[in-house]
């Protein structure tokens, strides 16, 4: 195609920019997310474990992912944003299940016996756990209007991630679990092995000492710790409602454009108008 002489193409508000930038924030946050969890595992349980227990992130994803034609939804800004909303929730229950089965294991059991005992023993509690808040997002799938046509893509991305986890963590990383070696069979520690257990012992000094009276007391006066909350609440309600703490709906955040609006008198000129575009133009 060919342009008269002193006219030209250029690009201009490139949203694609904004889609690459979410992209690369979502692969930067499940790479130091999937690190993370791994070395903190790693800290408290046996590194095999922490690494199987951590491969949940990118399984849950990927479920979620493989269901996104099903759904109707694409790769977009929202549900971009679902996936990062996601991401710091998708290993919770993988966690427990692990942790369960790996205290089992130091007591004696072999894997092939604590990994189906200890899914089973922590099973209720995390399957409510997961449909609990999946069920939290479930509103969103309701709206109408524009706004039914953009937020539904949050919910639809996150409880798949968040099914797909729970059936990861049900019925994949158990099967995985039960073919570590068993306790009699690790080989003699290494550094890194002894400073794991140094530090999950020093964890384990803390929930002895501090945390398991603190449960205690929490199970023995259970009303007394019902009323507080719900004394908390009230109080957390109240501030909002008193107008002591702001609410913002959308609040205003930096943008990459800048927009001007010029309001001249009826019956202006066009060069007047013109010249008043340019002027702003110039200082911009």
């Amino acid at each position: 195609m060919t342009l008269p002489e002193g006219v030209a193409l250029e690009i201009w508000k490139d949203d694609s920019l904004y889609l690459s930038g979410r992209l690369q924030l979502l692969a930067k946050n499940g790479i130091f997310g999937l690190i993370l969890v791994a070395l903190v595992l790693t800290l408290f349980l046996r590194p095999s474990l922490a690494l199987l227990v951590s491969i949940g992130i990118p399984v849950s994803f990927a479920g979620a992912i493989a269901l996104m034609p099903y759904t109707g939804i694409s790769i977009n800004m929202i549900s971009l944003f679902a996936f990062i909303l996601v991401l710091g929730i998708v290993v919770d229950d993988a966690i427990v299940v692990g942790e369960n089965v790996y205290s089992r294991m130091r007591r004696g059991e072999h894997p092939r016996l604590a990994a189906p005992r200890g899914t089973r023993e922590v099973g209720i509690v995390g399957i409510f756990g997961i449909l609990t808040t999946a069920m939290s997002f479930t509103p969103m799938l309701g709206l109408s209007g524009v706004t039914g046509k953009i937020w539904p893509n949050i919910p639809l991305i996150v409880i798949p991630t968040l099914l797909f986890s729970l059936f990861q963590s049900k019925l994949i990383l158990p099967s995985h679990l039960a073919l570590l070696k068993s306790a009699s069979e690790e080989k003699e520690p290494g550094p890194v092995i002894r400073f794991q257990r140094l530090f999950s012992r020093g964890l384990e000094g803390f929930v002895e000492r501090y945390f398991r009276p603190a449960l205690r007391f929490a199970l023995n006066n259970r009303y007394l710790v019902l009323v507080s909350f719900i004394t908390l609440f009230v109080i957390t309600v109240g501030t909002i409602r008193s107008g002591h703490m702001k609410f913002i709906f959308f609040p205003e955040v930096e943008t990459d454009i800048i927009n001007a609006k010029v309001r001249m008198a009826q019956g202006v000129s066009y060069e007047t108008t013109e010249a008043a575009v340019r002027t702003i133009e110039r200082n911009a």
